[in-house]
């Protein structure tokens, strides 16, 4: 692998080869790192809007300060959509979604950055589970595709 690309790891899943790589940007020389499931592009460092904005706008929603703050995720951020179309489909359920709810505080904040327009489906579940649930698209700028991409962050609060 030249200087430009490097496969930094990878692993077989039920789903797919999962990848992780590094490539250099030929215009900026910045080093951009990517996921990948198969041929499917799952992160990358050159677009992190909507990562930021999933914890902007969680802690825009809670008061105070020494706030306890619980990030997680799943795999390498796989969407919605993608972790679904696996055996994992019981999370984003109402049974998952009252497990995961389980471990936010009252008046806590839940929230998930998904690469797929707004989901009526899961905007119910989170709706049966939490109150004050939303789904806020978030725009970036795409030089790629040299268009504007988006992407939806789901925010919902535990009850009191």
């Amino acid at each position: 692998m030249s200087a430009r690309f490097e496969e930094l790891d990878w692993s077989p899943t039920p789903i797919g080869e999962v990848s992780l790589r590094r490539r250099r940007d030929p215009v900026s020389g910045v080093d951009i790192f990517e996921a990948k499931l198969g041929d499917e592009f799952l992160m990358s460092s050159l677009f992190t809007v909507a990562e930021i904005e999933v914890a902007r706008l969680a802690l825009a929603r809670l008061q105070g300060s020494g706030l306890d703050v619980a990030v997680g995720g799943l795999g390498l951020g796989y969407t919605a959509q993608a972790v679904l179309a696996d055996g994992s489909a019981g999370f984003y359920g109402v049974e998952g979604t009252q497990r995961l709810a389980g471990h936010v505080r009252p008046d806590g904040v839940y929230s998930l950055w998904s690469n797929d327009p707004p989901d009526d489906a899961y905007l119910a579940v989170l709706s049966q589970v939490f109150v004050d649930v939303a789904a806020q698209v978030v725009s970036f700028p795409n030089p790629l595709q040299d268009r504007t991409a988006t992407n939806t962050v789901y925010l919902a609060t535990k009850p009191h």
